[in-house]
Formats: structure tokens, sequence, C-alpha cells
């Protein structure tokens, strides 16, 4: 199960990738079509991740508002009552998504994830989904815990191996 799947029109990839990896900081699965082989059918594997998400995005954009599939999309999360708004650019929103909680990132410092703009975005998917895996910051001090535990186990065993040979010496100047 994907905790956040992304909808968008395709000429905000860039965009919608730097969100992604934001998001995939803090701990969220995220499913975006960023692989989508040209000419490749993915509806299935669209759809599947769309029904099985925690919680589902949508990327307005001037082109997304006409795009067919970022409606479909639209459509199905918002009847699963798992559906927000995202404007990153001015457009006319469709009128049946206008009552959805709206997050403007239109001035977000993109891939600032301390940005006034996408911590308001962040609370909003808190609210709904909790991300399946720890946040990199997380990540970050549990690697640094584990580092620190193997280099305090081999200072230990460094200070035994040390303390055995100095008894094998005094054994050996005593006798």
């Amino acid at each position: 199960m994907t905790d956040l799947y992304i909808t968008y029109s395709i000429r905000e990839r860039y965009w919608v990738s730097k969100l992604v990896e934001s998001f995939e900081s803090e701990g969220y699965s995220v499913w975006w079509d960023h692989a989508v082989i040209p000419g490749a059918d993915f509806r299935n594997e669209s759809q599947l991740a769309l029904t099985q998400a925690g919680f589902s995005l949508v990327i307005w954009s001037d082109t997304a508002v006409d795009d067919h599939w970022v409606l479909v999309d639209c459509e199905q999360a918002k009847a699963r009552n798992a559906l927000a708004s995202v404007k990153v650019k001015d457009c006319n929103i469709p009128e049946a998504y206008k009552a959805l909680e709206l997050t403007d990132l239109k001035d977000w410092k993109i891939g600032d994830k301390e940005d006034v703009h996408f911590k308001n975005l962040l609370k909003t998917v808190q609210a709904y989904v909790s991300p399946s895996q720890p946040p990199q910051s997380e990540k970050e001090q549990q690697e640094l815990a584990r580092l620190k535990r193997m280099k305090d186990e081999v200072e230990r065993k460094q200070r035994q191996r040390e303390a055995r040979e100095m008894q094998m010496l005094r054994q050996r100047t005593s006798a």
C-alpha cells in the first residue's frame, strides 16, 4: 500500500518530482507516474495504486484542469474522501473540486521542506495519513546510533584484547 498518490499534468513533472522527494524524506511512500514509458498502458497499475493509497493529492495547474486522467483520478479519490488540492499555478479549478481542502504552493521554494507553504501541505497530509517509514532525519539518527554502537563494540573488543595481551605478558615475565 502506498501512503500518498499524486495526480498531475505531465508538464508539472519536474515540480512534482521535488514535491515527491520532500514527502519521501518525511517517510511517505509516494506513487506517481514518473517511470511511465511513453505508449505503455499503465492505467491498471495507476488505478490499483490510487485505490490502495492512504491519501491523494491533485496538483492543479493550467494544464491539469483539462487533463482527462487527472479528472478521472480526482473523481475516484474524492469518492473515497481521500483527496486534497494543491495549486501550483494560477488556474481555474473545476467547480466539483473547489470545496476540497486547498494548499497554495505557487510560491513554494521548490524542494525547501522548511518553507511555510510545504509545511502547511505536510500538516494537511498528516491529518489524513501517517508516513509508513521513519523520516529521513530519523533514519540518519538511527544510522548514527548504529555506527556508534559498532564503534563502541570495536573499542570494547580492542580493550579486551589489550587486557589479555597484558595478562599474557605478565605471566611470561613472572615465570
